[in-house]
């Protein structure tokens, strides 16, 4: 669309009729990864479409389902749709829904967030990392503890050892 006042390229956002998502659809499901990405990209909002949104979520390809965490966080989707992408295997697909998450408000976040850690199977230790880095942004007093529980557990064992050895007494007749 263009006139007077626009200098440059400008998109106009169509609503994509019913009978092309058939069309869509299979575009986003076969053929060159670049043109299924390009096609996912291109019509963002339209990938929040239940069938859709499956396809994507389940593509073989991490750019793909990256870009079904950029609908879901575009499309102000529900936490819940959002929280299990931070477990997929592809570090790009995690940081996108991290990012699309990180976008919303703590108290909305933070019960799906809790839910994720507490199922405790995370793919990778980067995964693993990256919801508690989230669950540390949203805050609240269900987080102190998780923190500190995998701050013990992490810990250098030597540290540990050490920490324990300077409270206890040198011999047992020490009070």
């Amino acid at each position: 669309i263009r006139d007077h006042c626009v200098t440059g390229v400008q998109t106009c956002a169509l609503p994509i009729s019913a009978r092309a998502w058939p069309v869509l659809e299979r575009l986003v499901r076969e053929g060159d990864p670049l043109l299924r990405e390009a096609v996912a990209t291109a019509i963002l909002s339209w990938a929040t479409h239940p069938p859709v949104l499956d396809t994507l979520t389940h593509d073989p390809e991490p750019a793909i389902r990256a870009v079904a965490a950029l609908a879901l966080g575009a499309s102000g989707a529900p936490v819940e749709q959002i929280t299990p992408l931070l477990l997929d295997d592809s570090a790009l697909v995690r940081f996108d829904a991290a990012d699309a998450l990180s976008r919303r408000p703590p108290d909305a976040v933070r019960p799906a967030l809790l839910a994720t850690w507490r199922a405790g199977t995370f793919p990778t230790p980067a995964a693993r990392r990256l919801v508690l880095e989230l669950l540390i942004r949203a805050g609240g007093k269900e987080v102190a503890p998780i923190v500190a529980a995998v701050a013990a557990k992490d810990a250098d064992p030597w540290a540990q050892r050490k920490a324990r050895l300077a409270t206890e007494p040198r011999f047992p007749w020490e009070p």
